[in-house]
């Protein structure tokens, strides 16, 4: 204004109304500043616009650091589809990440109506999976859109271990847990849980090479022999606590993912390096797919990956990981 507290008759028009010559006030704050020239001088002014924008840049870098893409992934189990709430995915990483997106990146979009007992399910599922990956976000990737991917998943344990293979651990990827108690994706803080697991071998030098996950429940080497014959070596992982809820803490997974590497290469150096790895696994959503993450298609056995058939409770041949 010509007669403000601060006119400055040096000042043209077009420099009054440019943007760095602009202060944005409530009218509270506007009346005390300009009934106060003396005490708010055009200088604090300025140092106070330039402290504040300063303020507005970093959480602005700081918010560009921290943006994830998240994804979803889930396939029916048995003849349900599982639901993934979304709002507790905002809780799950409110204060931690920024979506890059207004909305989750969804690899499942076509709510299949195939169960996981009919015979096209693992063909119709894998083939759906490659599709939507392909198509959302390997352009993302390779036009170095996506700099975090937040993997939220829910599915039968062989697709889990394929959705992790296909986020290998090349890209920057954090994988969360569906806890059950409480109903939650967040991770609870790392507490120092010392999980204490055990590898046991049946050790012996058989043709058929098996990998038991038993994590989450045990699995019986019986249940296996009916499925693969009595010439098998059975490798087993098992958890002291096994259970669905015992991954709470994004410590624990990062320490199970050393010990799945460290389980490959005792696999690897005592057996033929061509031949087949039988997986059969009961365990949480996040180890399966970081099962996948951490197996590698040139380095490590060939596997073939087993699913409890819901129609007879017997184990049966899903999916292949393979170079």
């Amino acid at each position: 204004m010509p007669n403000g507290p601060r006119a400055d008759s040096n000042y043209t028009n077009l420099m009054k109304n440019d943007i760095t010559n602009l202060i944005l006030l409530c009218p509270e704050c506007h009346k005390l500043i300009d009934d106060n020239p003396n005490k708010y001088t055009k200088e604090m002014l300025i140092e106070m616009k330039q402290n504040r924008e300063s303020n507005i840049q970093r959480a602005i870098n700081m918010a560009g650091n921290k943006q994830a893409h998240v994804v979803l992934y889930r396939a029916p189990i048995g003849k349900k589809l599982p639901t993934i709430d979304e709002n507790k995915i905002s809780e799950a990483i409110w204060g931690k990440w920024f979506p890059a997106q207004k909305n989750p990146i969804n690899l499942n979009p076509n709510n299949s109506s195939i169960s996981d007992d009919e015979n096209l399910y693992w063909q119709n599922e894998l083939r759906q999976l490659e599709l939507n990956y392909s198509n959302k976000i390997k352009p993302l990737l390779e036009n170095n859109e996506i700099k975090t991917i937040l993997l939220f998943g829910i599915a039968p344990q062989p697709l889990l271990v394929k959705l992790g293979s296909i986020f290998n651990d090349i890209y920057q990827v954090e994988v969360y847990q569906k806890h059950r108690e409480p109903n939650s994706w967040k991770w609870e803080e790392d507490n120092l849980i010392k999980d204490n697991y055990e590898i046991t071998t049946t050790n012996d030098n058989y043709e058929n090479i098996v990998l038991n996950l038993s994590l989450s429940c045990s699995i019986d080497n019986e249940r296996i022999y009916s499925v693969l014959g009595r010439n098998t070596t059975i490798y087993t992982l098992s958890h002291q606590n096994s259970n669905n809820d015992y991954i709470k803490c994004k410590s624990q997974l990062i320490e199970l993912r050393k010990i799945f590497r460290l389980l490959f290469d005792k696999i690897k150096s005592e057996t033929n390096q061509k031949a087949v790895l039988h997986v059969f696994m009961a365990c949480p959503v996040s180890a399966a797919i970081e099962f996948g993450r951490v197996w590698m298609p040139k380095a490590d056995l060939q596997s073939k990956l087993y699913d409890q058939n819901k129609k007879n409770n017997e184990f049966e041949y899903s999916i292949c990981l393979k170079d």
